[in-house]
């Protein structure tokens, strides 16, 4: 297959759309001498020159795709630097990203001067990710990601939005929103409190609103008042609907459904319904439109789009209400419904409906014509607000009761089977009488605000279409209630014990009248109770209320410090998980007493509160100058230059759930007496040799074959990637090897391993007196002697550093230094809640240790600081912010990723 079928396979075919495939006769192309030149160190082959600023990520990235696009897209465009200059930046920033160090290649090939940098800033190779702004000023002090190559903000300035600023000049962060100094904003959602964000960071706040011809919106991501313009929603003669937002789908005519419902807040509520098609309709039948506008019901369709009624009466057209808010007309061959400046119904007589609304309703709409907010992905959205993918679940959401009668349905006697005395039991104020009885206080109110007539006939026509079923008396009535709740007249009660009493939950009965409720979450401080009673389900006796149900008083369990807890639900109060504590249900209260996690658990935080957690794997660490610590936590000191073998299954039989392994790491080639670092990392698993090597950093040895990262070996049974400053080797039975290319090395295995592991990792059983086992299965008495047990000795290399060992004379004299480390073993410099998990103990001690043989540096401490978050993070712990503690830069982390 060709690159022009592979494009031609995923075209997306559309009648308006004129496109041609390839370039036909047209492409571009090049003579030889001017590719040549192209592909010249002068312009494209720059990418891979062996000494050029680009070189170190040759190594990783392969850049020879690069090189061939840029020869293509100067062969477009002749002798055109801007076009090489994007070529060679696709490139660094593919190197930086992953956290490859590159030169300063700009100046080099001329590409500076394609770079401005706004005022106050100048441009850098090697920037922070994350730059400290005027909301964050310590951000590049906890990024966790590759320096880039951009502007940054000269010394003293910040980046307030897209500008670097003085300290001073910062703007305001204001309910999780940053602004700028000087500038104006709205503070509320309907454009009613504008701010000021002026000097200091201190916001002043006024009453304000839209002018007139406005509406509050929020256009191209910005909240504010804009001049009122419309949107519609199209129903085609083909039965398509196209939403407010431009989505479109087919429309189906089995049921009748809501095309439009705005918010019940909004001062101008809107509903629209359309009917059913009738299966023996003729062609000038048209589904009828029901329409609630300006407090109106209209009624239009069933016959022929010029059939009308308000509030259930013929009128003749035109038609204007005396409120002024309602028109009604002809035009043509169409019937127009229109309230100005709110919305207009044009219905055609060949069915064609444009409903055309105002942008007062945005983000204020459901129903089949979307969710108008200007973005056509979200546009199936339920009633209850959620939104889904289903169109069918999205259209059986919009589905209502065929209530909608226009002439065609007859007359109301007729719907009950001429059965006059039935028609007269259902106009009682047993039932349907309640809506409009002028002696029910319940109603009254509202029946000189929202015309009842409509809604009366309604309820009629529902009980006499389904035979008097309750269930559509009390959604009729419910419907004539919430409508005038949303024109803000109060209702009074309307609901008893035996006319359409709500459908309360087990446990709970309907009360008329209810001033109180008690919930599982206040039990401690009583009922909750107010002025004024309402309608509603109360919890029987004995019993609360937990979310939308009752339980009993023992279900409810207990409330502590803000977290409702089961009954006999436990955990610790502390992130150390001293203090063990359990829900009481019998008195509702959470009892404590100390009790530490056992030996093979450890403390870990979930939503604000402690529990002990079984360890599921054991991590051995090899780090800094000859530092070890065993899985069962032997910590020891060895010195050698010869390989050793860290962790090793023996002899023992390969299964499928625990395969044989042999992980061996080899230090620098040099004097033991000298500190030593890991240089090299062997694997051997499922048939393979691994080999990791400092030197050649972003790839690894495969059976003496070098590749690149990532990889997947063995059909994923082996995965190798990079993570942050780390290279990871992670199998399908849990061993993951981590190997920071330098100081750092751990090895992690699965519960499943335990007794099983030999090596200087040792044993792993949970005694760490028995981790210096040597290959015969004798005890070593000594170290040295356990260290030289497990050496794979060669012709060069040295076992021991004797009475020549790294030392320390003094680490006391490094304040500086003992400062940083103790940050390790600090509740409060973000590595607590790992102390748990991972024993600080080992990781502070050697960082004192290596830091004062390096002569008190801080960056042998910052290492240490990095070993011990690396390890934690190999653990599943997150640790974060402790660089804000420190001196500890991004930089020096890249330098020690960067030096060979």
């Amino acid at each position: 297959m060709s690159v022009l079928d592979l494009g031609e396979s995923w075209r997306v075919y559309h009648a308006d759309w004129k496109c041609g495939s390839g370039c036909v006769d047209n492409c571009t192309q090049c003579d030889a001498a001017t590719e040549a030149l192209y592909f010249g160190s002068d312009y494209c082959g720059f990418l891979n020159k062996t000494d050029g600023p680009l070189w170190e990520c040759g190594t990783v990235v392969d850049p020879t795709a690069f090189v061939h696009s840029c020869v293509y897209d100067l062969c477009s465009v002749r002798d055109n630097g801007t076009l090489l200059c994007q070529a060679i930046q696709a490139y660094a920033l593919v190197c930086q990203a992953l956290g490859i160090p590159i030169g300063d290649w700009r100046i080099q090939t001329g590409c500076v001067s394609t770079v401005r940098c706004p005022s106050f800033s100048h441009y850098s190779v090697c920037t922070s990710s994350c730059p400290n702004t005027c909301s964050d000023l310590t951000a590049s002090q906890s990024c966790a990601t590759p320096c880039t190559e951009g502007c940054e903000c000269n010394k003293g300035f910040v980046l307030s939005t897209s500008q670097c600023v003085p300290l001073h000049k910062c703007g305001c962060d204001f309910e999780g929103h940053y602004y700028t100094m000087g500038e104006f904003f709205w503070a509320t959602a309907n454009c009613t409190v504008q701010c000021l964000c002026e000097e200091g960071g201190d916001v002043y706040c006024f009453n304000k609103t839209c002018r007139s011809g406005e509406v509050c919106a929020v256009e191209d991501g910005y909240q504010g008042c804009f001049p009122k313009r419309e949107t519609v929603c199209l129903l085609s003669q083909n039965q398509v609907l196209h939403t407010f937002d431009g989505a479109a789908y087919a429309f189906p005519s089995e049921f009748s459904y809501t095309l439009l419902k705005t918010c019940p807040e909004h001062p101008d509520y809107l509903e629209i319904d359309i009917n059913k098609k009738k299966p023996d309709a003729g062609p000038s039948w048209l589904r009828a439109l029901r329409i609630l506008v300006a407090d109106q019901e209209v009624k239009l369709g069933g016959v022929g789009a010029s059939e009308v009624k308000v509030n259930g009466q013929e009128v003749e057209l035109p038609f204007f209400h005396p409120s002024g808010k309602l028109e009604i007309y002809r035009n043509k061959n169409s019937t127009t419904v229109e309230s100005k400046g709110v919305v207009s119904v044009q219905y055609s007589d060949v069915g064609l409906l444009y409903i055309r609304l105002s942008t007062a309703y945005f983000n204020c709409t459901g129903g089949l014509c979307g969710f108008f907010n200007g973005n056509a992905s979200d546009e199936f959205c339920l009633p209850n607000g959620k939104c889904t993918d289903n169109l069918a679940v999205f259209l059986e959401s919009w589905t209502t009761f065929e209530e909608i009668c226009n002439g065609e349905c007859g007359d109301l006697l007729k719907a009950c089977n001429n059965d006059s005395e039935l028609l007269k039991f259902y106009r009682s104020r047993a039932r349907c009488g309640i809506i409009n009885d002028p002696s029910n206080s319940s109603f009254l109110e509202c029946h000189g605000v929202v015309n009842v007539t409509a809604y009366y006939r309604t309820c009629l026509f529902r009980l006499c279409q389904s035979g008097g079923n309750e269930s559509e008396l009390c959604d009729s009535v419910a419907r004539y209630a919430s409508a005038c709740k949303n024109a803000d007249v109060e209702v009074g009660p309307w609901r008893t014990y035996d006319f359409c009493p709500l459908e309360c939950p087990e446990n709970s009965h309907f009360e008329e009248c209810m001033t109180c409720t008690e919930t599982c979450e206040t039990l401690t401080l009583g009922p909750i109770c107010v002025d004024s009673c309402s309608e509603g389900c109360q919890c029987d006796e004995g019993y609360a209320l937990q979310g939308s149900q009752c339980v009993t008083r023992s279900e409810c369990g207990c409330n502590f410090e803000g977290h409702q807890l089961a009954t006999n639900e436990t955990f610790w109060m502390n992130q150390d998980c001293q203090i063990f504590c359990y829900c009481n249900g019998t008195d509702n209260s959470v009892h404590c007493e100390t009790i530490p996690c056992k030996d093979d658990e450890y403390c870990v935080e979930e939503d604000g509160l402690y529990y002990c957690q079984a360890r599921t794997d054991a991590s051995c660490i090899v780090s800094g100058y000859g530092h070890y610590l065993t899985f069962d936590g032997y910590p020891f000191d060895f010195q050698t230059s010869c390989p050793l073998i860290l962790c090793t299954t023996g002899n023992r039989l390969s299964s499928d759930l625990f395969p044989k392994f042999t992980v061996t790491a080899k230090n620098e080639d040099r004097d033991p007496s000298l500190a030593l670092w890991v240089k090299q990392v062997d694997i051997t698993v499922f048939g393979y040799s691994i080999v990791i090597h400092r030197a050649y950093k972003y790839t690894v040895l495969v059976n003496n074959e070098r590749l690149y990262l990532p990889l997947k070996l063995g059909q994923g049974k082996i995965n190798i990637f990079s993570f942050g400053f780390h290279v990871v080797v992670e199998t399908d039975f849990g061993l993951k090897v981590v190997y920071d290319w330098k100081t750092f090395l751990s090895i992690t295995v699965p519960r499943s391993t335990q007794n099983s592991t030999y090596g200087l990792c040792g044993r792993y059983n949970g005694n760490p007196d028995d981790d210096l086992e040597m290959p015969m299965g004798l005890l070593a008495l000594s170290v040295s002697e356990f260290g030289q047990s497990w050496v794979k000795r060669d012709t060069f290399c040295q076992v021991g550093c004797g009475d020549r060992c790294p030392s320390c004379a003094k680490a006391e004299g490094f304040s500086k230094v003992q400062q940083l480390c103790s940050l390790i073993p600090n509740q409060n410099a973000g590595f607590a809640k790992c102390h748990s998990k991972v024993h600080p103990t080992f990781f502070y001690k050697n960082c004192l240790i290596d830091s004062c043989i390096d002569g008190g540096a801080e960056q042998t401490a910052c290492s240490w600081l990095q070993n011990y978050a690396s390890t934690c993070q190999t653990q599943g712990i997150a640790v974060t912010g402790w660089r804000n503690y420190t001196s500890c830069c991004e930089s020096f982390l890249f330098l020690l990723v960067g030096i060979v």
